[in-house]
């Protein structure tokens, strides 16, 4: 309802002699209009264009131009009339086949997600996006595409796999010229080895990326080097030339608004007057961090070491007070990290992990209540807890390790001679063999990854009917057809988990969405009735074998 208002009052706007005007204007003239009036911040104007562009589309059931005309309603909007414009997009054209659409749309739904660190939804749109790439001839999207993924597996801490991505995208970029999102690229190979502490690379990318910045005119990006690299020198212990980079960054990010920016020149300059035993100044920098987080909800799983350094600061003042305020933060942060950065967790909690901070919060509350008397009784009975948890925890880790052995040894699929003949089918042979056939082929192309394969959208590929088909199955494959397909699925789970590293790395809802499972419960629900372990048991047996 507020879109269409929007649409209408925009319409209102232009006189019916306006209107008239454009009825004999082209589409790209439409275009320039829209994107002059865009230039120079008429956003009335600018909308009035694309409505009229849209609605000439509509008129002529152009589809092409009705998805052009919905992504200008897009450029110009945000919140949620932009992705119901990027929906239209997806709903007019994702049975069509268009060079460019429904692509942009899910590039541009992926880049709104991830800006909000949505990242559960931004990946889901990256796959989609991913999807129409390959099929795509269009390098632009192509690139853009994958270094969305790149960023998204950045967030996630696949730097190794990351940095290849971003070269690539900077070539691409290179070659067509496209001097901003090449900046952009420099930008994330150099952060991508500042992680990877590759500290001289990440020196030349960021000096690089400075000079480039300069002399193409590109403001913004010439403080975003500037953080970087500060933050860089801060890894190479040049404490004064970290601030000094920061310094000249922080107001330009302030000037913008870029918030979770300003967090990180802070965090660095936190952690940075740490070093130099300037804790008064340390404590004020980490503190501002911790208010633009209370202000956003939005934290980097970088920016988590310093609320241990706040910890640190304020135990060794013996100010409990804060000590227990800044645990109790951080225990909030892990957790939301935790539920947002599932591959994560593991890298996040070094110094002051979960189970430490709990047990530390717990002492400190205890002391303030004058409750000493029962810490020495909790702290036995929690080491007796952890006791048992660590026995029980080795004793299922053998259970589950006979199970994986016996399963590698014995659980083997055994395909019967598809060259049986059966008279007890009462189906010629002919068709037997030409069903068979079919059969072949199908898993040979891995067919039974499609999660919308069914019994009947089979037998159709297989130019026969439901009745032949569901027989064949049940005789030759000594199972139902549903059984059968779960069979295939699984078998290819399993191999691949065994051959491919980084689909190990996958969640167990992507893995069972990529071999055509409808939901994770019922993947899990099938992969253990196979093999008696679960998903997430079998791939950690697996990486225990190397």
């Amino acid at each position: 309802m507020v879109v269409f208002l929007i649409l209408i009052n925009t319409i209102n706007v232009f006189s019916q002699e306006k209107i008239d005007s454009l009825q004999n204007k082209t589409y790209i003239e439409l275009a320039d209009a829209f994107f002059n009036e865009d230039d120079n911040k008429d956003t009335i104007a600018a909308t009035s264009y694309a409505t009229y562009f849209l609605d000439k589309a509509k008129k002529e059931d152009f589809l092409e131009r009705i998805a052009q005309g919905f992504n200008l309603l897009a450029h110009i909007h945000k919140g949620q009339d932009k992705l119901n414009y990027l929906d239209s997009i997806i709903q007019y054209t994702k049975d069509a086949n268009l060079k460019e659409y429904p692509l942009e749309a899910y590039i541009h739904k992926t880049g709104y997600y991830y800006a909000k660190r949505d990242l559960k939804k931004a990946l889901d749109n990256c796959i989609q996006a991913n999807l129409y790439a390959d099929r795509s001839d269009n390098e632009n999207q192509k690139i853009r595409t994958k270094f969305r993924i790149g960023l998204i597996k950045t967030r996630l801490g696949y730097y190794e796999e990351t940095l290849e991505i971003f070269k690539d995208c900077a070539d691409g970029y290179l070659k067509e010229s496209s001097d901003n999102s090449y900046l952009t690229s420099l930008y994330a190979i150099a952060d991508t080895y500042r992680h990877l502490k590759l500290l001289d690379s990440a020196s030349f990318y960021n000096e690089k990326g400075i000079k480039t910045a300069l002399s193409k005119g590109y403001e913004e990006r010439y403080y975003y080097f500037l953080l970087n690299e500060g933050a860089n020198q801060y890894d190479k212990n040049n404490y004064q030339k970290s601030i000094d980079y920061i310094d000249r960054a922080i107001p330009y990010l302030q000037k913008i608004n870029d918030k979770p920016n300003v967090a990180m020149g802070y965090h660095f300059l936190g952690k940075v007057y740490k070093q130099l035993n300037d804790n008064e100044k340390s404590e004020l920098y980490l503190k501002k961090v911790d208010t633009i987080y209370q202000e956003t909800s939005d934290i980097h799983p970088e920016l988590r070491s310093g609320y241990e350094i706040l910890i640190d600061i304020y135990r060794k003042n013996g100010d409990t007070e804060q000590q227990l305020l800044y645990i109790e933060k951080l225990l909030k942060i892990d957790s939301l990290l935790k539920s947002n950065y599932e591959y994560l967790t593991k890298k996040l909690t070094k110094e002051y992990d979960t189970p430490k901070l709990i047990n530390e919060r717990d002492i400190i509350i205890k002391k303030l209540e004058n409750k000493n008397i029962y810490w020495s009784i909790s702290l036995l009975i929690t080491l007796a807890a952890f006791g048992v948890v660590l026995v029980y925890n080795y004793k299922r880790q053998q259970i589950n390790k006979k199970k994986f052995e016996e399963y590698l040894s014995s659980q083997k699929r055994i395909d019967k001679p598809i060259e049986v003949k059966s008279d007890e089918l009462l189906i010629s042979q002919d068709i037997q063999d030409h069903i068979n056939l079919g059969l072949e082929k199908f898993e040979k192309n891995k067919g039974y990854l499609n999660d919308s394969i069914s019994l009947n959208s089979l037998a159709k590929q297989l130019h026969t009917n439901t009745n032949y088909l569901s027989k064949m199955v049940n005789h030759y494959q000594e199972k139902s057809f549903g059984s059968y397909i779960n069979e295939l699925r699984l078998e290819h789970t399993i191999e691949r988990l065994k051959t491919d590293l980084v689909f190990r790395k996958y969640s167990i809802k992507a893995i069972s969405e990529e071999v055509g499972f409808k939901s994770p419960e019922s993947f899990s629900k099938a992969f253990y009735k196979k093999t008696q372990l679960k998903p997430s048991t079998f791939i950690k047996q697996l990486k225990k074998e190397g």
